[in-house]
């Protein structure tokens, strides 16, 4: 990238293997004789993201994992020549990206930034330090019940996460940013650990290490609890097993919002799409008759007289509405709709770098509106205050339930549609059967 420094395959903490793997992250080494070459984590479980005995039997007789990725705590860093150049002068504000890819899949290495950090420069501007970082997913990370907490740490991806932002709080003015100006941006599943980690110990452990935040489609879609628990620990036996939750984990978070319980001090963008749930369909659910089957499958407990409600609602769209009401509408919300607006649409947008044809025209990218929505994002990672002099000026939700709506047809203030009836009451859980 032009005029710009990166730093690669930064260890925030020890490697996850033998006792660790299970368990919380903990400090690296101080002193390490070694230097690590190897590109990060978990690309996703069939890639082979972590280690396995070769000599057995395995999906990876199928699939042989890419030699260079390891399980590793592993993030980079990225900053703009002029800043890192003039060191012992004013820092410059950071953006730490934490991926989505469904808790299963994703690495820190998978998105170009290179489009959105050219765009904090322009307008004579210095520019952000970018860091994208890596954390556990899948079996790995986000194993819980009874049995398994016993000899291990439940949901350690999100303590991944949390250790490599504190560790940025520490060392990151090494690389010339400011750890009191710091946004975590996620779309997705990175978006629903910035949820997470927002009502992390119900606020009650101080702030969060992060000024800002920008969540994109924050998501998770419920999963009904695993009964099955094992103790056995093999590679084979955590690559075969599902997430497990315990009954009412799926409202768990969403109430901690409505009680008060999070941390009130980080100033909050959100945004989704405007056919969010559309991926994660059946085609069978647009047939009437199908429609409420549909829903009972993935919702075993949802009472009949519910059986309207759909997923986008669910998994993605009330969560802003959530954060707008607890952050008493004074959060930057939008809604991204250039057609067709599927869920991470947004993504070639957010990290658009001036190549709309390779994307062999499956989702349009609008450049104006890319070109704007970069501008939005660097702005509030500078200032807190999200502007462009491609598009409206971008008002707080307020009373009125404002929202800015980025789509073909141009930017404009138009109503929030995730301000409904329909949100508080999947907010509350009171679609569950007593």
């Amino acid at each position: 990238m032009s005029g710009i420094y990166n730093f690669s395959n930064i260890r925030y903490a020890a490697p996850p293997l033998g006792d660790l793997r299970f368990r919380a992250p903990v400090p690296p080494e101080e002193d390490r004789s070694q230097t690590l070459i190897a590109l990060p984590l978990v690309r996703s479980q069939l890639e082979g993201g972590f280690q396995v005995n070769e000599s057995v039997s395995s999906p990876y007789d199928l699939f042989p994992p890419d030699p260079r990725i390891t399980e590793d705590s592993l993030s980079r860093c990225s900053c703009s020549k002029k800043i890192f150049d003039r060191r012992g002068e004013k820092r410059a504000p950071v953006l730490v990206w934490i991926y989505g890819g469904g808790y299963v899949s994703g690495d820190k290495s998978e998105t170009d930034a290179s489009g959105l950090m050219q765009q904090s420069m322009q307008d004579g501007r210095d520019g952000i330090v970018y860091v994208a970082l890596n954390y556990r997913l899948g079996a790995f990370g986000w194993l819980g019940g009874e049995t398994f907490k016993k000899n291990g740490t439940a949901n350690a991806g999100l303590l991944d996460q949390r250790l490599a932002l504190e560790w940025l709080q520490k060392y990151i003015h090494l690389f010339e940013g400011d750890p009191d100006n710091v946004t975590v941006m996620g779309e997705s599943a990175g978006g629903g650990c910035i949820f997470h980690q927002l009502t992390a110990y119900g606020g009650q452990k101080g702030p969060a290490p992060f000024k800002q935040a920008i969540l994109q489609s924050p998501g998770w879609i419920p999963v009904d609890e695993n009964q099955q628990e094992t103790a056995c620990k093999d590679s084979w036996t955590v690559w075969a097993s599902t997430r497990l939750r315990k009954r009412g984990s799926y409202t768990r978070t969403r109430r901690l919002l409505l009680k008060g319980d999070f941390d009130h001090n980080v100033t909050v963008m959100v945004g989704h799409n405007t056919n969010e749930g559309l991926w994660f369909t059946l085609p069978l659910a647009l047939i009437e008759s199908y429609y409420s089957s549909y829903l009972k499958s993935a919702f075993p407990e949802l009472r009949p007289s519910r059986a309207s409600l759909t997923i986008a609602d669910v998994a993605f769209q009330c969560n802003t509405d959530y954060l707008n009401r607890a952050y008493l509408n004074q959060t930057y919300a939008y809604q991204f709709s250039v057609w067709p607006a599927l869920r991470g649409q947004d993504m070639l947008h957010t990290f658009f770098n001036g190549d709309a044809n390779r994307f062999m025209n499956l989702m349009s990218v609008n450049e104006t509106v890319a070109q704007a929505m970069q501008d939005y994002i660097t702005s509030f990672v500078e200032t807190g205050v999200p502007k462009s002099s491609l598009g409206l000026e971008f008002e707080k939700h307020g009373e009125q339930n404002r929202m800015l709506e980025l789509g073909n047809e141009g930017i404009y203030v138009t109503s929030d549609p995730t301000a409904n009836a329909r949100c508080r009451c999947w907010q509350t859980g009171e679609y569950y059967d007593d």
